[in-house]
């Protein structure tokens, strides 16, 4: 019983060892209302939710998906607004992620209490 599980507790571990590294966390936008929230599911696979953190719009979806593939340290989210094609673009670097919208510019955002769009930072794993 005993190798059973350390069996099935390396096979967990194992899988989680094929994750980008850096790329897992809570990130807090520096200027804007956006949260974002990277974890990995799967090799090479992520859950990735992006959307307001506070104001009016608190808690709103702004993309998401359950198994977002990342090409190098970007991760590319499709929505449709209207009949448009939008792809969201999430890149990290190191404790900061850069997201961007095809569809949606930053001066769009500006004064908004929904705004996602800018510059963010990791949060600190200790609060």
């Amino acid at each position: 019983m005993k190798k059973i599980v350390v069996a099935v507790a390396l096979l967990k571990f194992a899988t989680y060892s094929y994750a980008v590294p850096g790329l897992e966390g809570e990130y807090l936008c520096d200027s804007c209302h956006g949260y974002l929230t990277v974890k990995a599911t799967k090799p090479n696979t992520y859950k990735v939710w992006l959307g307001v953190g506070g104001g009016s719009c608190g808690g709103m979806d702004y993309a998401k998906s359950n198994a977002a593939r990342p090409v190098g340290n970007t991760f590319t989210l499709t929505s449709k607004l209207k009949n448009k094609v939008c792809k969201t673009k999430i890149t990290v670097d190191g404790d900061h992620a850069l997201v961007s919208d095809s569809c949606v510019q930053p001066e769009e955002e500006e004064a908004s209490t929904c705004a996602v769009l800018g510059d963010y930072t990791k949060r600190d794993a200790k609060g």
